[in-house]
């Protein structure tokens, strides 16, 4: 699921009965920005069922080895995969993402998620977004410290499977679905990318 719009209370409320009945969510999560300032998606609460929280920034990456050519600081390779049921084959490929949300454990939750992919050591989540058009990125107290988990996956307790053996309570949440453009999935891209083999292993997870 795409979102790059504010959810209605009631449809983000659904969504969040789906999964505490038995449902898998998987979240692709775009920048809202309103007023120059990241604003809630309306799937927070989503998010944290399965312990896992979306800070108000941009991830920024540092580190020159995984930028890309025509691209600015918010748009990288990634390639730090932690180990995970649904990384198993992604070791060794890199995803491009740009423009995306940090993805971290919600505070307070005793869920614990998984983190599936991160930014390098240098990057790090910048808060002040509306000087991003005005200024070259630079990080600051208010900043959020690398490395940046851009991916998570958890699962919400105590939800029971629809049918014996399914997966239940599963979610994935990933800070951006620019990820997810059609140019990645032709076959050119699938041999130089792994934005297609990511989305295809969440999908097969959940």
């Amino acid at each position: 699921m795409c979102s790059s719009d504010l959810w209605p209370t009631e449809d983000s409320a659904a969504l969040e009965r789906y999964l505490r009945g038995g449902g898998n969510v998987g979240l692709f999560l775009d920048l809202v920005v309103l007023e120059g300032r990241v604003a809630p998606s309306g799937l927070e609460g989503v998010a944290r069922a399965a312990g896992i929280a979306l800070p108000p920034a941009v991830t920024i990456e540092a580190d020159e080895d995984h930028l890309m050519p025509s691209g600015t600081a918010a748009q990288f390779r990634a390639d730090q995969w932690n180990e995970h049921e649904l990384t198993r084959h992604l070791r060794g490929q890199s995803i491009v993402v740009e423009l995306a949300r940090p993805v971290v454990r919600a505070e307070g939750s005793e869920t614990v998620p998984a983190t599936l992919v991160q930014a390098s050591a240098r990057a790090w989540g910048e808060t002040r977004i509306q000087a991003l058009g005005r200024r070259a990125p630079a990080r600051d107290a208010a900043d959020l410290g690398g490395p940046v988990p851009l991916a998570m996956a958890g699962e919400v307790p105590g939800v029971r499977p629809r049918t014996p053996g399914a997966p239940a309570g599963r979610v994935v949440v990933v800070g951006t679905s620019l990820m997810l453009e059609s140019g990645y999935f032709t076959p050119q891209a699938r041999a130089a990318i792994g934005n297609a083999v990511f989305a295809e292993a969440v999908a097969g997870w959940l």
